[in-house]
């Protein structure tokens, strides 16, 4: 009896293709659609990341504004205004960051992150995705500075 060795066959040549960058940019921008969708169906998150800041903002500025901005070296409600808004600002921007991260352990659970690791889906897009539907949802600086300069917040002349 003759046995024949057989070799197995040679891998495939690793063919580089395009860079892969535009593929991240792409996917990320689809998961973030993706985010911005569900806020946008969902009245409750909608409303939370609208309209809160500028009520707080209001709600400080009006309510407390005159008592706290005495205490600001004797200004009035606009010395407040321009004292918290910048605040106010990093509180969006701290629920923003909770928020991803809230959505993030929402779809881990759900079981959609095992179904994007089935798929030729780059890693880093899930969170870039988020990040970015996140920053799209809470990027409602403009109208929370509009609303700092109806409550008596003037931006600083700088003198050289």
């Amino acid at each position: 009896m003759t046995t024949t060795a057989v070799r197995p066959a040679a891998p495939p040549p690793v063919v580089l293709s395009r860079s892969w960058v535009p593929d991240v940019l792409r996917q990320s921008a689809t998961l973030a659609g993706r985010g911005v969708t569900k806020t946008v169906h969902s009245t409750e998150a909608l409303l939370d990341v609208t309209l809160q800041p500028v009520i707080f903002l209001l709600l400080f500025v009006y309510v407390f504004g005159a008592t706290m901005g005495a205490g600001i070296g004797g200004g009035g409600r606009g010395e407040y205004a321009n004292y918290i808004t910048p605040g106010i600002l990093l509180i969006t921007i701290a629920s923003t960051a909770q928020g991803t991260a809230i959505a993030i352990a929402m779809d881990m659970t759900e079981g959609i992150i095992a179904r994007f690791r089935t798929m030729a889906i780059h890693r880093p897009s899930v969170l870039t995705g988020h990040a970015a539907g996140g920053t799209d949802e809470g990027g409602d600086g403009d109208g929370e500075k509009g609303a700092g300069d109806r409550a008596g917040r003037r931006e600083k002349e700088v003198v050289r």
